[in-house]
């Protein structure tokens, strides 16, 4: 919305936040559920693909290998470099993951994580600066006055549709590799999801930070065994560590 000049930074997180409110809205009364359960099944597990691809396009990105489009032809994105550092490191600890997920050994991906931080780390040189750094919570400034145009309401409609598709293709996913997803792609207490992730917005909007979604990688604690949740609100600690003592460390 801001990148391509619709709307300022401070009306962006106003439409952010309304968004997370309806969210919130839908997750309290039964009309999350109906309109969930409209949902064919087939489309659930579309979302599963779906979901995957769109994180292995935002990894691939990070990485160099897809790139914008600058050639005449305009497509949406081209080829990147394969020679460079960061596809290299990727690619052996791809592999690497890939081998020990194959042998059903604990920590694969923290592990594979670490382990490729630190050898670009050595390979490169760019060594972190800082380790430590403490912050605080600072409030940005919100422009709800933009809620009252008609354009406001049509990027609402259209960031509600994708908070809500992005988060079931992950739930339906991650309750599927836990076992918990019934015949007819109902998730047990997937609504308090919905919830989080509404009040997690309205939360961001005010911080000046993009929507919350859940992502798949959530699913590396359910391979380890997690079920109950209790994974979820560790990293969910361990988050709020990094992200007001440790991230210096965490942006190298």
């Amino acid at each position: 919305l801001v990148a391509k000049g619709l709307f300022t930074a401070d009306q962006a997180l106003a439409i952010s936040g309304a968004c997370g409110v309806l969210l919130v809205l839908l997750s309290l009364t039964p009309a999350l559920k109906v309109v969930l359960g409209l949902v064919p099944l087939s489309v659930k597990y579309g979302l599963i693909m779906g979901t995957g691809l769109l994180t292995s396009l935002i990894g691939l990105k990070s990485i160099g290998v897809v790139v914008p489009d600058t050639s005449p032809s305009n497509d949406i994105v081209a080829l990147g470099k394969l020679d460079n550092l960061n596809v290299k490191v990727a690619g052996i600890f791809l592999v690497v993951m890939a081998s020990m997920l194959h042998h059903s050994l604990k920590g694969t991906v923290l592990i594979g994580m670490i382990g490729a931080t630190v050898t670009y780390w050595a390979a490169s040189g760019e060594w972190p600066e800082s380790i430590v750094a403490l912050h605080s919570l600072n409030f940005h400034a919100v422009e709800f006055g933009i809620l009252m145009k008609l354009d406001a309401w049509v990027q609402v409609a259209a960031l509600m549709l994708m908070l809500i598709f992005s988060i079931s293709g992950a739930v339906i996913g991650s309750a599927r590799m836990a076992g918990l997803l019934t015949e007819d792609g109902y998730v047990s207490g997937g609504t308090a999801v919905y919830l989080s992730c509404g009040l997690g917005t309205i939360v961001s909007a005010a911080l000046g930070t993009a929507p919350i979604i859940v992502s798949m990688s959530g699913s590396a604690g359910i391979r380890e065994g997690g079920r109950t949740g209790l994974t979820s609100i560790v990293l969910g600690l361990y988050a709020l560590v990094v992200a007001f003592v440790f991230s210096p460390l965490a942006a190298a």
